[in-house]
């Protein structure tokens, strides 16, 4: 059975009859050929179900109705309200208001459809088409869905086929026209929606009137094959300024999306991958025996000799221990664990079927890492596994990975690592690849690099990681046994890290972090908890960051409107030596943009835009704030957006800043450069 008639057979048909249509193929062949399965659709025409009227789901903040009193309405209308001719049919739904607010956030969501049962699969896809009316306002209208476990759509990094976050704050689309919009939902599969909602919700920035028209929405599981047509006519659902780049919760949409793109490409790529592995000698335990105690005897009798072996699930309830050259492959399912898996000597592997198949999961009483790497273990690969526990780990040493002092020459990849303390805690190596990782939901911090034990590099070499919702910081690195170089990060994405994003702590003059080369990565909505910055680096030379984006610092990812004050997006502390920002776009955070408090420092071709969201002071109303006189400031060929909220491109208390060629936005009373002496 090829993999589209799987996709049909394994869907639940709920059949419900409020203003829904729902379409089954009454053969599945034609599903296989393309045909979509429309799961829910509304138009609003005549005679249809119009859905609920003005049901509040979220009550309204500094809103009130679109002639300025009682509260925002939503109901359906007939065609050519305000001029305005339908998508299709003689009606649609209307979501009018007015924004009353100069200085805060501006919302309200109101329930359209009630009481469903959507159950979403790969390939369910939300679709709809909107016509903001006339007012700047009007562009800061979503649709949102609500699940039944509680969790909202604009809160679940959900991004429209631009990569553009599905949350009210951060779209964007075009004014006085016809917009499709359209959002894969396949990262949320396994979920059930309840509910449909429409929804208003702005930034500080935003005020005044706000009129928008919905028509012809649908909820349809799409045929993987299909082309990216938008539907025909109108915009693409990127017009305005930017088209947002908010990681799905608040802040004024003008970041550029593209970390969300990402996000959502990795974590598909992640779920999928598989690894072609050879031959391998099945271990099945006998009666009466676990998996766990046959590994044990058959990996110590073959320690040390070439072999590939494999098995299916089991309860894993012995510390076993793969010696290279012995290779383990696991088949999809689920493994439980009461005890860790080590890898050891030189060419040690475990590889699963894919991070969506094949589950390690530590249980529920029990402590350690999922899979240990062994002192001195080298050329060792792990790949296509979920490391995660049956509920979230509390001790230093509960890791999805977790290394002994030294390791050099492995490859992990193609990991979902969820539910520990520290996802990933890692040692001195002089070469390790990490590349197509999502590291989510820990208790504390997503990953730790640390040469604690002896003095050495962790030159990790990072591709394409994504670490998300994690309770700490998504990186952490502790330079405890002297100074600590690492290697190239590249393509770095965070999300909702509570404590903060990445921070490089120094310890001692001579205990400090050296070499960040980071490139074509995306920082957004860390900090709600800890007030750290997106980018924090307190010693060390050498570091250089290019082609990045650091957005939304101190604004939570999941609950609306919630902001820490003063969150930075970059700060380099007055142990940085020498520092080089190039092609780097901060916008948008809660503080300053950039901290500088010592070293040489060179930015080129950078943006720094409408920071200060939540600011306390003027000082963290800046695009640049210089503290300190050892640092020297050279800024060129960059630009400072004001917006009213950024009220100074430059600050420094020393004159110690040059500038060349960079454009300063002074309206609204925001001013260019202060040297305040």
């Amino acid at each position: 059975m090829n993999k589209k008639l799987k996709l049909w057979f394994s869907i639940v048909l709920t059949f419900f009859f409020v203003a829904a249509t729902v379409i089954y193929p009454s053969n599945p062949e034609a599903r296989a050929e393309g045909a979509a399965a429309v799961l829910f659709s509304a138009n609003w025409d005549t005679n249809s179900d119009y859905g609920l009227s003005n049901t509040v789901q979220i009550p309204g903040a500094n809103v009130v109705g679109y002639d300025r009193t009682g509260e925002p309405t939503l109901t359906r209308a007939a065609s050519g309200t305000e001029g305005v001719a339908a998508h299709s049919g003689d009606g649609y739904l209307q979501l009018q208001g007015q924004d009353v607010s100069q200085s805060d956030f501006g919302y309200i969501y109101f329930s359209v459809y009630d009481n469903l049962s959507i159950d979403v699969v790969e390939n369910t896809v939300l679709k709809y088409w909107v016509y903001h009316h006339q007012y700047n306002a009007s562009q800061k209208m979503s649709v949102d869905l609500v699940f039944s476990d509680g969790t909202s759509m604009r809160d679940l990094g959900v991004y429209d086929k631009n990569g553009v976050a599905m949350h009210p704050t951060v779209r964007n689309e075009a004014l006085n026209q016809w917009v499709s919009v359209e959002a894969d939902l396949s990262l949320l599969a396994g979920k059930t929606i309840n509910k449909i909602l429409v929804a208003y919700g702005s930034d500080p920035s935003i005020s005044g009137p706000f009129s928008s028209y919905f028509d012809d929405l649908s909820i349809e599981i799409a045929d993987p094959n299909a082309g990216g047509d938008d539907g025909g006519g109108g915009d693409d659902g990127g017009g305005g300024d930017d088209g947002g780049g908010d990681d799905g919760g608040n802040g004024n949409g003008n970041g550029n999306g593209n970390g969300h793109g990402q996000a959502k490409k990795l974590e598909k790529r992640v779920r999928e991958a598989t690894s072609q592995q050879s031959a391998c000698t099945l271990i099945a335990p006998k009666k009466g025996r676990t998996l766990g105690e046959t590994l044990v005897d058959v990996l110590a009798y073959n320690a040390g000799k070439p072999a590939d072996f494999c098995v299916k699930p089991g309860v894993i309830d012995k510390p076993i221990t793969i010696e290279g050259p012995i290779s383990l492959t696991l088949s999809s399912g689920t493994y439980l664990q009461s005890a860790p898996i080590t890898l050891a000597g030189k060419g040690a592997s475990i590889v699963g079927q894919g991070a969506g198949s094949t589950i390690l999961k530590y249980q529920s009483g029990k402590s350690g890492a999922n899979i240990q790497i062994g002192g001195w273990a080298s050329h060792y690969k792990i790949s296509g596994l979920n490391l995660t526990r049956e509920s979230v780990g509390t001790k230093e040493k509960d890791n999805g990975i977790r290394t002994a002092a030294s390791n050099d020459m492995g490859l992990i990849e193609n990991l979902i690592i969820e539910n520990q303390y520290n996802g990933m805690h890692l040692q001195v190596t002089a070469y390790t690849r990490l590349n197509n990782l999502i590291i989510a939901q820990n208790a504390n911090t997503g990953m730790i690099m640390t040469n604690g034990e002896i003095e050495g590099p962790t030159q990790y070499y990072l591709s394409d990681i994504l670490f998300s919702m994690n309770g700490g910081y998504a990186m952490d690195l502790r330079p405890t046994g002297g100074q600590l170089s690492i290697g190239n990060w590249d393509g770095i994405l965070t999300f909702g890290n509570k404590e903060g994003g990445i921070r490089l702590r120094k310890y001692s003059n001579t205990k400090v972090v050296y070499g960040l080369r980071l490139s074509n990565s995306f920082f957004g909505q860390d900090g709600e908890v800890g007030g750290k910055p997106e980018i924090m680096i307190e010693g060390g030379g050498m570091h250089n960051i290019s082609n990045t984006f650091i957005e939304i610092g101190g604004v939570s990812a999941t609950v609306p409107n919630l902001m820490h004050p003063n969150v930075a997006g970059i700060h380099l502390g007055e142990g940085v030596s020498d520092a080089q920002l190039n092609a780097v776009y901060v916008a948008n955070n809660t503080g300053s943009g950039l901290v500088v408090e010592g070293g040489k420092i060179l930015i080129t071709a950078s943006s720094f835009l409408h920071n200060g969201l939540k600011a306390t002071t003027n000082d963290n109303k800046t695009g640049i704030l210089v503290k300190n006189s050892s640092a020297k400031v050279n800024v060129g060929i960059s630009q400072f957006v004001a917006g009213g909220i950024q009220m100074t491109g430059i600050k420094s208390y020393h004159d110690n800043v040059i500038h060349t060629g960079v454009s300063f936005d002074t309206t609204g009373g925001a001013q260019g450069i202060v040297i305040v002496q």
